[in-house]
């Protein structure tokens, strides 16, 4: 069930960011009770769609693995490719920040290679 839930993403055009295209992409209450989140934003920019706020209630229970292969799979049907910037809400000590960044490379991620556009940026490839 998880993977058609994402069908109801909205996209909605709203401006250009650095030049780019920029889209708001509106997740429904479903979405967040599908996937035990928090709270939960993204943006397409360019070829990216980019998780800005990402948080689920039950930590280590796989929501966040399951939701990340399944948004990376509805990304590329549609062209995109999933990138963020880790960032921590309340823990934010350098262990937290370390292990934040282990759970992405985790599931896929790697960090973006020094001379591209933000330093502290993951993606998928």
């Amino acid at each position: 069930m998880s993977k058609e839930i994402l069908s109801t993403l909205k996209i909605a055009p709203i401006y250009e960011i650095l030049g780019h295209p920029a889209s708001c992409v509106f997740v429904p209450r479903e979405v967040f009770q599908e996937y035990h989140l928090k709270a939960f934003d993204c943006t397409v920019i360019g070829e990216f769609l980019e998780i800005t706020r990402f948080v689920v209630q039950d930590k280590g229970q796989g929501y966040g693995s399951r939701i990340l292969a399944d948004l990376d799979e509805w990304a590329k049907e549609r062209g995109l490719r999933l990138c963020l910037t880790p960032q921590l809400y309340g823990d934010v000590s350098e262990k937290s920040q370390k292990r934040l960044i282990r759970f992405y490379e985790r599931n896929g991620f790697v960090m973006v290679k020094e001379g591209e556009w933000c330093p502290e940026a993951m993606y998928k490839p």
